[in-house]
């Protein structure tokens, strides 16, 4: 994790006192590991080192909890996600199940947006001009039938983001 040895602890700054509480945590190779925001104060290089050591101890079998507001970050590397929210538990599933079971953002670009936007008649998310972002909750191929009968400047459909999911949890 390139850290300074010449260096006095005290004389550390927060992401080289980070990197030393994480080599700690893992010098004794436990069987359970707790991280509560570990990655506060690391650059990005020094983000993704941590998160392949993380995967490589998951390899290992290690059991990792790791609390963090960075959802991004729990999503690539936890398996199972816990919304807790006034100390309780909210939501608690695989993380692939999660995404599932939920809709997807559906960006569509077009002159015939008024027209779409009618048929598809879903909840819309954003909006501007001729671009809408929908929330979609139609099966891919049936949506896309649909779809097919328009023409259209863009179109993109991407999975919700897991700080969004939380906020739908959390509401």
């Amino acid at each position: 994790m390139k850290i300074d040895e010449s260096k006095k602890i005290e004389d550390l700054s927060l992401g080289n006192l980070k990197k030393v509480g994480i080599i700690l945590s893992l010098m004794h190779e436990p069987s359970i590991l707790i991280l509560d925001e570990p990655t506060s104060g690391l650059d990005p290089i020094m983000q993704n080192v941590f998160y392949n050591i993380l995967l490589k101890e998951k390899e290992k079998g290690t059991t990792i909890l790791y609390s963090s507001h960075v959802l991004s970050e729990v999503s690539n590397i936890c398996d199972k996600v816990i919304f807790i929210k006034d100390g309780k538990i909210i939501k608690e599933d695989l993380i692939e199940n999660i995404k599932k079971e939920n809709y997807t953002y559906l960006k569509i670009k077009s002159k015939d947006i008024n027209k779409i936007k009618k048929e598809l008649d879903l909840k819309i998310y954003k909006e501007s001009d001729n671009e809408v972002v929908f929330i979609n909750n139609y099966d891919i191929n049936k949506l896309i039938k649909i779809l097919s009968k328009y023409n259209l400047d863009y179109l993109l459909i991407e999975e919700v983001p897991l700080e969004d999911l939380f906020i739908n949890y959390y509401n």
